[in-house]
């Protein structure tokens, strides 16, 4: 039985190669486990910044209709007071009816 190689022990280049891969794989699995869970804590975090952006957005779109409504008095108050000759009356032109 000369053709059959005799077990040698110790570690040679083919076990040496599949420790190699065994441990490039176990490592590409913590990788893509620590890029999964870094995924998902970024989602999380984008979806409640898109959140606080809705609001900011709601609240600019209320202080726009604000600022317009308070302009467009204003430029009433003004027409009247320009076109129509109106005024706010003082003190001894308020007539008070009971």
């Amino acid at each position: 039985m000369s053709w059959i190689k005799k077990y040698k022990p110790g570690i040679t280049f083919y076990h040496l190669g599949i420790l190699l891969v065994v441990s490039g794989i176990l490592v590409s699995a913590v990788a893509v486990i620590k890029v999964s869970q870094k995924s998902r804590e970024l989602f999380t975090r984008y979806h409640k910044l898109q959140l606080v952006e809705q609001n900011y957005q709601d609240e600019f779109g209320r202080l726009q209709l604000q600022e317009g409504s308070e302009s467009a008095m204003h430029n009433l108050a003004v027409k009247a007071k320009r076109e129509l000759g109106m005024f706010v009356p003082g003190a001894k032109q308020r007539h008070f009816i009971k």
